[in-house]
């Protein structure tokens, strides 16, 4: 059994289409597929390699109230806000990839187990071990 990663990702891009393409995907459980398409159904060898997770996004009921008139102009782009899960990481190559297309990313994310957290703004990632601690939706290490 996968060990779940939890992620919380602001994604931003100039034209709100782009937003809408993307929210329609994350709707239909392809969010990376959109961000970084692969051709043939993706084996666990090949996303991977081009999203660094196996498989793309699931369990996304924490964001079940999430529609399109979430999206919204914060100064020069349009942003919205998402929560889902990935297998044993968070889609790094994927959100990159997504970032060489325009976008603008900000995700948070932990495992789980709690062990094993981080942050990615656009292509700078910071990974931490430690006992994560949630305090009013902050994240310290304890």
């Amino acid at each position: 059994m996968a060990t779940d990663c939890y992620c919380s990702l602001v994604i931003r891009h100039p034209e709100e289409e782009k937003v809408k393409e993307a929210y329609l995907a994350f709707k239909n459980g392809n969010l990376l597929q959109y961000f970084s398409p692969m051709e043939e159904q993706p084996a666990y060898a090949t996303t991977w390699d081009a999203w660094d997770t196996n498989g793309d996004i699931y369990d996304m009921e924490q964001s079940d109230h999430v529609t399109l008139n979430d999206i919204r102009k914060d100064n020069d782009a349009y942003e919205l806000h998402l929560w889902f899960c990935t297998a044993w990481g968070p889609p790094t190559n994927a959100l990159n990839t997504a970032v060489d297309k325009g976008f603008t990313i900000d995700l948070t994310w932990h495992l789980e187990t709690n062990e094993l957290f981080g942050t990615q703004k656009n292509k700078i990632c910071v990974e931490k071990q430690g006992n994560l601690v949630e305090d009013n939706g902050d994240i310290d290490v304890d």
